[in-house]
């Protein structure tokens, strides 16, 4: 069947055909393959590789250890991204240190130096600590911070979803490929329900990095608080906008110890199996999740 020009006109804008789309379609698949690993093996064998232009959505209860997985992917998208980390539940110099103290433990769990021995700097860490940050420099280099607590208005914009998205486009265009992580997603903000926060504003939220992932060729790690029935807290829509949901779980009994199991539970995956238990094991001490 053909398309005469009568009918080309009348399409409405925004509409593209699969003829347009054929003309680049070695790209479209370079980009469908083309995978980040998050440096998390489970998860990332689960994944067949690792994220995609995806959102994943993590959620967990208090002390699960959900910000210390999202610095683990951090550092494994650092070294071949952008990172920007869009931190508003802790401050800049937590995210720091717990950066500082997981990429030590990376190197190396034999010596590696707790954040606790990081901050004391006693000199028989000293030699450890400067290999470490003579080994982190390059991958820092790709690790950005964004907070609410610098008073800058181009700070302040990048914690909109809507500054989030300009700001990741204009790197895009200038080919700086980003990766993002939000902690946590129900304290983003947004201009469009600046007046009005609630489940639309949530919602909204949730679709926007969705469309950043998914349109920019950008991984996307938004964490998430769970309600009383174990569900993203403020909208059941944020799993519909998500494509892969992870939940973490450990047990009550092993929160006191050095090292726990925790088992993150792939709900949702758009891009391969859903409904599979990824084991893990999470030293907090350490930042450490493998």
């Amino acid at each position: 069947m053909t398309t005469t020009n009568n009918q080309s006109a009348a399409r409405p804008a925004g509409l593209v055909s699969c003829a347009q789309m054929m003309q680049d379609f070695n790209r479209r698949r370079h980009d469908m393959r083309a995978v980040t690993p998050t440096g998390i093996r489970a998860l990332d064998q689960a994944l067949r590789g690792g994220m995609r232009s995806e959102l994943l959505l993590a959620g967990g209860k208090a002390g699960v250890g959900k910000t210390d997985l999202a610095v683990n992917i951090a550092l494994s998208f650092a070294q071949t991204r952008q990172v920007i980390f869009v931190t508003i539940e802790l401050s800049p110099n937590q995210i720091l240190f717990r950066t500082v103290t997981s990429f030590g433990a990376h190197l190396g769990k034999d010596g590696a130096l707790t954040e606790q021995q990081i901050l004391q700097g006693g000199p028989d860490c000293q030699p450890t600590l400067a290999c470490t940050m003579a080994a982190f420099a390059g991958d820092a280099r790709n690790l950005f911070i964004a907070d609410d607590t610098t008073a800058s208005p181009a700070t302040e914009k990048l914690l909109t979803v809507e500054g989030l998205r300009e700001y990741v486009a204009r790197q895009t265009e200038r080919g700086v490929k980003c990766a993002v992580i939000v902690d946590y997603l129900q304290q983003m903000r947004c201009e469009k329900f600046r007046d009005a926060p609630g489940v639309d504003t949530l919602d909204y939220i949730a679709k926007s990095l969705a469309t950043l992932a998914h349109n920019q060729g950008t991984p996307v790690v938004a964490l998430t608080s769970l309600s009383a029935q174990g569900e993203p807290r403020g909208s059941t829509h944020l799993l519909h906008a998500a494509d892969i949901y992870l939940l973490l779980e450990c047990s009550p009994a092993l929160q006191g110890r050095r090292q726990r199991p925790v088992t993150g539970h792939l709900r949702k995956n758009r891009g391969g199996i859903s409904g599979v238990d990824i084991e893990l094991l999470y030293t907090p001490e350490l930042h450490l999740f493998e």
